[in-house]
């Protein structure tokens, strides 16, 4: 058994632990430090936020020690937080924090956490293996059941000391994180948990700890049984130390974690206290108010809402960070933010335009591919509707990403009012030409204006209804942007009827024109 800690050091009296969070999870990080310290009264729990502190937030008033990432050192942070999803950055840091704490705040062992994490008794047996390992990991599943691509080991967990190869791993586990702390399957990797897959082959000092109270979860309830004791929660023989609730939600708590679909509550009926009463927990910790606290990271500098696909996109196309160095700043044609909006090709004549985002949500999803497989040529105008549908509902993806396909949709689509009902592309149709040709200005009946002869003109010439349900009142605002501005009078509308029913969509699914 290794012996290689820094012996003045590694006994440690006061237990200390750490856990990362965006503010909307304030609530799960209040509960997580309330139950740890009612097991460990002389404890000390730090909270990293990866966040910006906005909203008359008051961290001081917290029964734990808050540190902002952007404060500990954290090599191009600004890149790194929109490099990543919320998900993957609130992993990537984690190393970082690590050796802030132990450089930083005096610390010879910590203890990491998961946010969703609480606690039902001590942890002293963990506090002891750290006077002896440098490294404790808890793996997934301690009997038989698949889920390779998640990783062995549970990074919901990791406790370390200071040892010989501290350094050393906390540097090679950052250097992974940088860049490839990632949810993406296909290479086999998520986050960081196939890294640490790594972890015993390569350092010394290894323990990996196999207790059944520890880290008990949706994914390890087949082997685990827990039952409830007068003197508290056992698990198999062992007695419940901590329950990792990962996916819960307070609204359906019955469905146990969003990540499965093998039990519910119904199924497990004696779970049922433990997870009502980590959902009181959670709202008397303000849940209700804090998960509706916007992401400060999730946000272009203009306010529009930045999608996953966009930062994947900017992490690939822009790797050393060189053309876009602040991808947040959505100002000037030149910006990401205007790129991402850019024409992706040379659409052929009287086609819709596919952006550059709009086929990148279309490379990233395999549904979509087996849907429109030629999709720059025959699918085209099928999946930039499938797209102006869907792209808000499935992906939030704020309007301005998508108005350049419904535009384009709208423009080339126009049938001139003439013996030959010739088309012409986008780039031969202006404004007044609409107005003028789709129906002739100069009556107004019943005090409708142009704008609404606008709406039925274009319904008439074949422009599908499905631009409607896209914008919904928004539409208003947008054909209107289309007329010349001496014939944008404001009169009634019309509802459009979408044409193109959508089959209802399956869990896991898509939705997909039939």
């Amino acid at each position: 058994m290794p012996h290689n800690l820094i012996q003045n050091e590694s006994r440690q009296a006061t237990p200390v632990i750490f856990t990362i969070i965006a503010r909307n999870y304030l609530a799960f990080a209040r509960a997580l430090t309330e139950s740890f310290l009612a097991h460990h009264p002389q404890g000390q729990v730090f909270v990293l936020l990866v966040d910006e502190i906005e909203g008359g937030l008051v961290l001081a008033q917290e029964k734990f020690i808050a540190v902002l990432a952007r404060d500990i050192g954290i090599p191009d942070f600004k890149q790194m937080a929109f490099r990543y999803t919320v998900t993957e950055l609130n992993t990537a840091v984690k190393p970082f924090f690590i050796e802030y704490l132990f450089k930083h705040r005096g610390i010879s062992k910590v203890c990491y956490f998961d946010p969703d994490i609480c606690f039902y008794s001590p942890v002293d047996e963990i506090w002891s293996l750290l006077d002896r390992f440098g490294i404790i990991l808890l793996p997934h599943l301690t009997g038989f059941l698949d889920i390779l691509r998640a990783g062995t080991y549970n990074l919901g967990f990791i406790g370390l000391s200071k040892h010989d190869d501290l350094g050393s791993f906390l540097h090679w586990w950052q250097q992974k994180l940088l860049k490839q702390c990632v949810v993406d399957p296909v290479r086999g990797l998520f986050v960081d948990q196939r890294w640490i897959d790594l972890v015993p082959g390569i350092f010394s000092s290894v323990c990996i700890h196999r207790d059944p109270g520890c880290d008990v979860a949706y994914w390890n309830l087949k082997h685990r049984h827990v039952t409830q004791t007068p003197t508290g929660y056992q698990v198999n023989s062992s007695l419940l130390k901590f329950f990792h609730f990962s996916g819960i939600s307070t609204d359906h708590v019955e469905l146990i974690s969003k990540y499965q679909n093998r039990y519910t509550l119904n199924d497990l009926d004696h779970l049922k206290p433990l997870f009502y009463d980590y959902r009181d927990r959670l709202l008397a910790n303000g849940h209700e108010s804090a998960c509706r606290i916007k992401y400060a990271y999730g946000y272009f500098d203009n306010g529009v809402p930045i999608p996953d696909f966009a930062r994947f996109l900017w992490r690939e196309t822009d790797e050393n960070c060189r053309r876009w160095p602040d991808p947040f700043k959505a100002e000037g044609k030149d910006s990401f933010f205007s790129w991402l909006n850019d024409p992706a090709d040379d659409p052929p004549r009287c086609q819709p335009v596919l952006t550059r985002l709009s086929l990148e949500l279309y490379r990233r999803r395999n549904d979509l591919q087996k849907a429109f497989p030629e999709v720059m040529n025959r699918d085209r105008r099928a999946y930039a509707q499938w797209y102006i549908e869907s792209a808000s509902s499935d992906h939030q993806f704020d309007d301005v990403f998508i108005k350049p396909v419904a535009e384009s949709i709208v423009r080339g689509e126009c049938i001139v009012d003439s013996p030959s009902h010739s088309r012409q592309s986008a780039n031969e149709v202006d404004s007044q030409t609409v107005v003028s040709r789709l129906e002739p200005a100069g009556h107004f009946v019943n005090g409708r204006s142009i704008y609404f002869r606008l709406r039925r003109g274009l319904r008439r010439a074949g422009i599908p209804p499905f631009i409607s349900p896209l914008f919904g009142p928004k539409i208003d605002s947008y054909l209107k942007s289309l007329i010349a501005p001496e014939h944008s009078a404001m009169g009634e509308t019309e509802k459009a009827e979408s044409a193109y029913p959508l089959r209802t969509r399956s869990k896991g699914g898509a939705q997909l024109p039939t």
